[in-house]
Order: C-alpha cells, then sequence, then structure tokens
C-alpha cells in the first residue's frame, strides 16, 4: 500500500514542481510514466495479481518447452507466439517478459496522454482512480491488445480506414475481443443526436437479450473469477461513469467542429451500456475498457477552459465549476485507487521488486 501511495505522491509533487497541467510539458508525462513502469515493471512477477502470478507463468514455461511448429492453435495465437518468442530470447525469463509488456503499455499510454490531454496529472489521475493502472497487472492479453487500439484511435481521427482495420486485426490477434472495437470507426463518423441515441437503445437491447450468449463466448478467451465484492465495485462504476457524461453535457456539449472530444464523447457512451451488465458478469467491464480507457483524454478535455461556453450555466457558474470540478474528481480517483489496494491487498503478496 505505501508503495503505491508513495508512487501517487512522487508524480503530484512532480506536477506541482514541473506544471504537470499543461499539456507540452512532455518532461513531466515520460517521468511520470517511467515511475509507474518502475512500480508495475520491476516489481516481482510472482508477487503480482492472480493470473499474472500463476496461469500466464504456466503457459509461459509450458511453451518454453514446445517446439514452433508443436505449438497448438486456437484463440489469442498473437499472445501465444509472442509468448513463445519472449521465452526464446531471454532464455526463459518470465520477468523480462512481464518489464517489456509493462514498459509497451507505458509507451502507448504516454504518447496517448501527450497527444491529447490538455491537462497531463488529470490523466494521471483518472488512470489510477478508474484502476486503468491496476488492470496492468493481470489483463496482460487485454493490455497488449488496448495498446493497438489506443493507436487505432489516431488512425479514427486522421480518417484512415485502413489504417484502423490493420491496428484492430493485430489487437484481435493477441485478444480477440478486441473486435468490440471494430466498429468505432463507423460509430465516429456518426454525430451526436437523436441517430446516436437509437443506436445505444439498439446496443443496450441487443446486449441484454444475449447477454448469456455474449458471456459463453468471452469465456473462451479469459481467464477470470467472480467475486462477489467486484461484482458491487463494477456496478457502481456505472454511477461514476454517468456522472462523467453527465459533466460533459452539461460543461461542454459536442460542437461540429470538435472532432476529437465528439468522438470520445460518443465512446464514452458506448462503455457505459456496456459496462450497466458488469453487475452481471466482470468480463463485460472488461469490454467495455476497449472503449472507456480513452476517459484519461475526455475528462480532462471537459473542463478544458478554453471553449466556447456551453450555455447551459451561467459564466460564473460555469468558470467556477471548470476550475473546482477536475480538482475535486482528481481528489476522488485518488482516494478511490487508495482505497481499493487497502480494501483488497490479499490479492497481491507483499510488495517486493523482483531484485529482492
Amino acid at each position: 500500500m505505501n508503495m503505491y501511495v508513495g508512487m501517487m505522491a512522487a508524480v503530484l509533487a512532480l506536477a506541482y514542481v514541473m506544471r504537470g497541467d499543461k499539456p507540452e510539458n512532455k518532461d513531466y508525462i515520460w517521468l511520470s510514466c517511467l515511475l509507474m513502469f518502475a512500480l508495475c515493471g520491476l516489481r516481482d512477477v510472482y508477487s503480482i495479481g492472480i493470473d499474472s502470478a500463476t496461469s500466464y507463468v504456466s503457459i509461459f514455461q509450458r511453451l518454453g518447452e514446445t517446439d514452433w511448429a508443436d505449438i497448438p492453435q486456437g484463440n489469442n495465437m498473437g499472445f501465444t507466439y509472442l509468448l513463445k518468442l519472449c521465452h526464446t530470447l531471454t532464455g526463459g525469463d518470465y520477468q523480462s517478459f512481464y518489464m517489456l509488456y509493462t514498459a509497451f503499455f507505458m509507451v502507448i499510454f504516454g504518447r496517448f496522454v501527450s497527444k491529447y490531454s490538455p491537462s497531463p496529472v488529470q490523466s494521471f489521475c483518472y488512470f489510477w482512480g478508474l484502476l486503468c493502472y491496476i488492470f496492468l497487472f493481470d489483463g496482460i492479453k487485454q493490455g497488449i491488445a488496448m495498446g493497438f487500439i489506443t493507436l487505432a484511435f489516431d488512425a479514427i481521427v486522421e480518417k484512415k480506414p485502413l489504417w484502423f482495420a490493420l491496428l484492430v486485426y493485430i489487437a484481435w490477434w493477441f485478444h480477440a475481443p478486441a473486435l468490440i472495437f471494430a466498429p468505432a470507426y463507423l460509430i465516429a463518423m456518426m454525430k451526436p443526436g437523436r441517430m446516436y441515441l437509437l443506436f445505444l437503445a439498439a446496443l443496450l437491447a441487443f446486449t441484454y437479450t444475449f447477454r448469456d450468449r455474449i458471456l459463453e463466448l468471452m469465456l473462451e478467451f479469459y481467464d477470470t473469477t467472480i467475486y462477489d465484492y467486484e461484482m458491487r465495485f463494477l456496478a457502481n462504476k456505472v454511477i461514476i461513469m454517468l456522472g462523467i457524461v453527465a459533466a460533459a453535457l452539461v460543461l461542454r456539449p459536442p460542437e461540429e467542429d470538435d472532432r476529437v472530444y465528439g468522438i470520445l464523447l460518443q465512446f464514452m457512451g458506448i462503455a457505459v451500456v456496456i459496462q450497466t451488465f458488469a453487475s452481471y458478469n466482470n468480463t463485460f467491464e472488461r469490454l467495455a475498457n476497449y472503449y472507456f480507457q480513452f476517459c484519461v483524454a475526455f475528462i480532462p478535455l471537459v473542463f478544458q477552459t478554453d471553449t466556447r461556453r456551453s450555455q447551459l450555466l451561467d459564466i460564473k457558474t460555469e468558470a467556477m465549476a471548470k476550475q473546482l470540478a477536475p480538482w475535486a474528481f482528481c481528489a476522488f480517483g485518488v482516494w478511490r485507487f487508495a482505497n481499493y489496494i487497502q480494501a483488497n491487498n490479499w490479492l497481491w503478496l507483499p510488495y517486493r521488486f523482483f531484485f529482492e
């Protein structure tokens, strides 16, 4: 617990010293990513989460005893071949593979924050508070796929459909449920309005009707265990997500020429619909993550002060909300992250670096 609190304190202190609320401060972004990499990537793999310290290690070691020609074909083949390649190159050192994976994720995350977030320090707070950072520990297959999905967001913004399709295909090769993001390019072409709301309603009805079948398909690709506390925690996350979307609609309704913000707002709506079923099974939360991961840039954009007025609030009220609300959100995120770690510390062994 103290290690994570120390990391958060260091990143927040750096934000004060290095003006981490300014998007042009690239040094702050990469130094903070380096701190988070050190805490996650240098941690002993046998003291990380459940899947990472058990099933992934077993698969890694088993592949080391398997010839390339004998690797079993099936789901998530990109991940299987990656494990085999890393086992060959590292001489069977799973710790090295985990470090490479964490470095990959943090580079992608840092690049995304640098490119799209108007306030890096807010992005880091939401990265913790919405437990994206914790997800690094165990969600390795999906973490790699989400990295490629993050790159695919550039293709959406820059209107490069072939590049988008290729990146989603690569993500699918590592983690088949990444196909949930395949419609994202077409969704981004929709304008927030009546048709988009009808689309969300249809998605909600479809997911509700076929939730059992969807769950059966997802469990083929996930190594997952269901805990009662997790179901309640993930169900409560829907309320947080709805609050974020509501704040966005009040403080910064989408404009015609506000392309990035409009796309992200649409993705948040889809994430809320999918997350609604997290109390049914936690695999739906993982599906929602493919869209909700972009919240680390979306929420700071909601509170960006150099945009046109929403005209839904008077000038004074809106100015006060945009000054105070983001830091209240950040404080809540830090508290939520620390509370989750403290309440669920049984999920991890006592913290230790791999060289200890």
